[in-house]
């Protein structure tokens, strides 16, 4: 049997997690730093530290014994977070069972305050914006404050970095008067989980550790509905599982990048200062690699042909060198194609889009030629 232990020093803020099983046992650190006159308020059930080795868990194929009590709808949900991913990849996850050692009756927390996972990307600015502008009135959430986390993204080790890249994206929080709360941990490092499947699990647990402030946790979504794929590690097939003593919400997939992006458009600061790679380190974006041309594009796409988080202009030959050998991001190109047919926009860089589809289609994807032919007619004007 798997074992979860975890320990707390009120004097640093910092807990220290045991992980123990036949296949992986590591420790590992959370330091929590807040601004000044946020007064921290420890966690009370361990909901999320169960999500945080929850793949290393079903990875031994072991039940796991959480040694400290958990919310009966964290340990709920979990359950049918593991029988998800027992069925996703039943190759390499096992269905097991979670036992807690108490059961935490723990009165639910008032309000509609939400703390936001954010590094400054598309799909963390937009839901930011969306909901501090309040664009759904009374179903937005009181976003108040985000969350840094350090030891993900960018390393455990990269404290200057780390910096860096907040000082550049701090302003498009603080014009909604957010402040931001930190994590430091080492968990991505030393428990050697899948980082393509374990992310939004990894990320809900740091969110959680603001569990007794906040009822919800908010993690933006990579793809929208009719793209997003599985197995994958953020869809809003499973994430929402992760709910406990926080309700997990997966914002934004009723969206595109492009809608996405749009959004965003309307909102200088976030323009400018949006981070979408790290080719050139923290303080800017490269504006030549595959993600900064699909972002690029889906500018384009809503008109805004210069943004202000590039330095240089788009170099549309470069986006003919680039490979797309990915379905994901070749699906990405794909929408930001419909988006300006369905606008009907008619410029050369759209034909020269069409043109990039279908060559990744063809040298990456080998589709049948029913497929392919029925790709050309999607992407044919009307």
């Amino acid at each position: 049997m798997a074992t979860l232990f975890v320990n707390y020093d009120s004097d640093n803020l910092s807990y220290k997690l045991n992980f123990t099983s036949a296949l992986n046992t590591f420790d590992t650190v959370f330091n929590v730093s807040v601004p000044k006159g946020f007064e921290y308020k420890p966690v009370k059930s361990f909901d999320g530290f169960v999500a945080a080795v929850i793949f290393a868990a079903m990875e031994s194929g072991e039940d796991l014994e959480i040694m400290q009590p958990m919310t009966l709808k964290g340990l709920q949900n979990l359950t049918y977070f593991v029988e998800a991913w027992a069925n996703l990849l039943p190759e390499r996850y096992k269905k097991i069972k979670l036992n807690a050692s108490e059961i935490a009756n723990l009165p639910a927390l008032a309000g509609n305050q939400a703390v936001l996972a954010f590094s400054g990307g598309v799909d963390a600015c937009f839901s930011l914006i969306r909901n501090a502008e309040a664009d759904w009135a009374d179903t937005a959430f009181d976003v108040q404050y985000v969350l840094g986390v350090q030891g993900f993204d960018i390393g455990k080790e990269k404290f200057e970095e780390y910096d860096q890249l907040m000082a550049r994206v701090a302003p498009i929080y603080e014009q909604y008067g957010c402040q931001r709360l930190k994590v430091w941990t080492d968990l991505k490092d030393n428990s050697r989980q899948d980082w393509n499947m374990s992310h939004a699990a990894q990320l809900a647990s740091c969110l959680f550790l603001f569990s007794e402030h906040f009822p919800v946790a908010m993690i933006g979504s990579s793809e929208p509905y009719k793209d997003f794929y599985l197995p994958w590690g953020s869809t809003p097939a499973t994430d929402y599982l992760l709910s406990g003593r926080m309700a997990v919400v997966h914002d934004g997939a009723g969206f595109t990048r492009t809608q996405k992006v749009e959004r965003i458009a309307k909102n200088e600061l976030a323009t400018s200062l949006v981070k979408v790679c790290y080719q050139l380190g923290y303080n800017n974006n490269c504006g030549h690699c595959e993600k900064c041309y699909r972002t690029r594009l889906n500018f384009y796409a809503v008109g805004q042909t210069e943004p202000l988080c590039f330095d240089t202009p788009i170099d549309f030959k470069q986006l003919g060198r680039i490979k797309f050998n990915r379905e994901g991001k070749l699906k990405q190109l794909k929408s930001i194609y419909d988006h300006v047919i369905q606008k009907d926009i008619k410029q050369a860089w759209v034909t020269y889009l069409k043109y990039i589809i279908i060559k990744n289609y063809i040298l990456y994807h080998s589709p049948p030629k029913l497929w392919l032919r029925k790709l050309k007619y999607t992407l044919k004007r009307k």
